[in-house]
Formats: structure tokens, sequence, C-alpha cells
């Protein structure tokens, strides 16, 4: 798929296909809903972005294997974040303020990463959500008190 050219895309639903490989930097700009999830193929890969995914608030890439993940800094605005089941183990911290869903489940991460995930979401989001870790590491001390306090904000949190 080329995408070079599209100045005015802003969903792309790209489910089920034999896609293996996504270049969204031609899009940065204007994309704001990603659904790429349960490719047919051996897997998805994204080409690194030169710049943020300035609008995109949805991102659901679940069921397939995934080489790499866009990173949370390149998400400045999202709300939803669904990467479940992608074959993951690490995950950077999300840094997007909007986010009030964020499922994750049958990634076994670390238990940093579940670290950097919990106590990234309680620095970011004053709101309540929706997270789930399901599968992964139990987070340390410091991201079960992360936990608590998305909790006391109104999130519904499972973390193992």
């Amino acid at each position: 798929v080329a995408l070079t050219g599209c100045t005015s895309l802003i969903r792309l639903c790209m489910e089920a296909n034999r896609l293996t490989s996504l270049d969204l930097n031609p899009v940065a700009a204007n994309l704001r809903d990603l659904r790429a999830a349960v490719q047919v193929s051996a897997g998805l890969d994204f080409v690194p972005l030169t710049a943020s995914l300035a609008q995109l608030w949805h991102y659901c890439v679940r069921d397939q294997p995934v080489t790499r993940l866009i990173p949370h800094s390149r998400l400045p605005v999202i709300e939803q974040h669904w990467a479940w089941n992608t074959g993951q183990t690490t995950s950077d911290a999300p840094t997007s303020a909007l986010l009030n869903s964020y499922i994750s489940d049958g990634n076994h991460y670390d238990q940093t990463s579940v670290d950097r995930i919990l106590t990234g979401l309680a620095t970011v989001t004053t709101g309540g959500g929706y997270l789930t870790l399901s599968g992964s590491a139990a987070p340390s001390a410091t991201g079960a008190t992360a936990a608590t306090t998305l909790r006391g904000r109104g999130w519904t949190v499972t973390t193992t």
C-alpha cells in the first residue's frame, strides 16, 4: 500500500488482509483513526515514523505479531490504544493525557514495561479509563502504587 500523496486521509482500516508493512509517514499530519488488526500475513511491521501522528486518537493493531509498535512518544493525542496479542514483551511509557482505553492483553510484558505503562498513565492522565495488561508480569511496588492511583481516578485496572 502506497500512501504517498495522501494529504487528507483521516481513517485507515486495513484489517484481515495480507498487509506486512505499513508506512504512515505520508499521512502522519492528518490520520485520526488506524485499524490495522488481524492480518492474515506473518505479521505487521511499521516503518519508523519521522514525525508524530499528530491527530491519531484510535490505534488498533490487535491479534497479530507486530514487529515495531509505534512508540507512545509519536502518539501525542491518542485516546484508545488497542494492541493486544501482538507478541510484544516490552513497552515504553504512555505520554498522551487523553488516554482512556489501553488494552494490551496477551503481550507478556516484563515487569519494567508493566511499571512504565502504569506509572506513565498515572503521571499523564487525570480522568478515568480502562487498562488491562493481562498475561504480563506483575507490577513492582512502584507499579502497584501507580495502579492504586489510577483506580482512585476511576480507572478499571487489570494487571495479571
